[in-house]
């Protein structure tokens, strides 16, 4: 379990992070368009994804990776 945690590797965004860097966040976004399969692989922090106080999550495995992950490791860890 402890070589998978990794993996799942996530970085909280605030909203004036973005702000600070938005011709950063844009350049990300756009590419992320052009790139539909690594989109769906994570998860990426847009609107309608923003949090309390317009926090947002990038995090390296999308919701669904992430719940076959952690139930290969609660599998493991009972074995």
């Amino acid at each position: 379990m402890v070589g998978l945690l990794p993996l799942c590797a996530a970085t909280v965004i605030e909203k004036w992070q973005r702000e600070r860097v938005s011709r950063l966040t844009e350049h990300m976004f756009r590419r992320l368009q052009r790139m539909p399969d690594l989109l769906a692989s994570i998860h990426a922090p847009g609107p309608g994804n923003y949090g309390v106080a317009g926090r947002g999550i990038l995090a390296l495995v999308n919701e669904d990776r992430l719940g076959r992950i952690l139930s290969q490791c609660s599998t493991k860890a009972s074995s």
